[in-house]
């Protein structure tokens, strides 16, 4: 992490060097602003823009921070994807709906290292990120790092649960990280297009899995543009702990 600091105002942010060897430019993501007036937030922009030397910049801030959202705008950042970190709690008490439990699904748990053979699945399989949403962004590249954030996903702490039939294909998979004990948070899951339909029953299996491990809290972030898995982590229980607006910039 990198902090700008002037006066009582401060700029955190860091280079993205996984972002940049997909997109071929130098890029940079803003992690927190804050400042009394918007002079200051210029002059911390300013440096930062310079220091970074980044040609895309983005990063996601509380949708209700008007004051944020005022000067990033007025300093030519648009918001173009909206987020929501949204969780369920009490899971041990949660009773999964019939529609995600009368097909009980196979999974299959993995390390960290089977991300590498999903990251052509990945690529092919996501339409809203914050770079799909970004309408100045080919989608052949917004895939293209979905496949790449997938392989560095392989060197982190993370797990990975895959549905597999038909001959062993992979129909579906969540890649996850333990928080804790008693917490699970959902870093990137889908469905391959071919077989959307066992989506619910793939849903309401994870999550019967994590209730029979004790887990007593979930939590991930989506796309607020992406209806479908909302409607579904609606209807299992979770709830809207934060809405974000991801504020994206091109600089010459």
């Amino acid at each position: 992490m990198n902090t700008i600091n002037s006066k009582e105002n401060e700029l955190v942010w860091r280079p993205t060097p996984w972002d940049e060897k997909v997109f071929d430019i130098k890029t940079a993501e803003l992690i927190h602003l804050n400042f009394d007036k918007e002079e200051e937030a210029f002059l911390l922009l300013e440096k930062f823009e310079k220091e970074s030397n980044a040609n895309l910049v983005y990063g996601r801030f509380n949708a209700s921070d008007l004051h944020v959202k005022s000067a990033l705008l007025k300093y030519k950042y648009i918001p173009i994807e909206t987020s929501l970190q949204i969780y369920l709690r009490d899971l041990q008490k949660v009773i999964v709906p019939p529609i995600f439990s009368r097909v009980a699904l196979p999974l299959t748990k993995h390390s960290s290292d089977y991300c590498l053979e999903l990251s052509h699945l990945g690529e092919k399989m996501f339409k809203f990120t914050r770079f799909h949403e970004n309408p100045f962004i080919e989608r052949k590249l917004a895939d293209k790092r979905v496949s790449s954030w997938l392989k560095d996903m392989s060197k982190q702490d993370v797990e990975v649960l895959v549905c597999c039939r038909n001959k062993g294909r992979v129909e579906a998979f969540m890649v996850y990280q333990i928080l804790d004990a008693f917490t699970v948070e959902f870093i990137l899951g889908g469905v391959v297009e071919q077989r959307n339909p066992i989506a619910p029953f793939f849903w309401g299996s994870v999550i019967q899995h994590f209730k029979q491990l004790g887990v007593k809290s979930i939590k991930t972030t989506i796309s607020a543009a992406n209806n479908g898995v909302l409607s579904l982590y609606i209807a299992l229980g979770f709830r809207v702990a934060e809405t974000r607006f991801d504020y994206q910039k091109f600089i010459e």
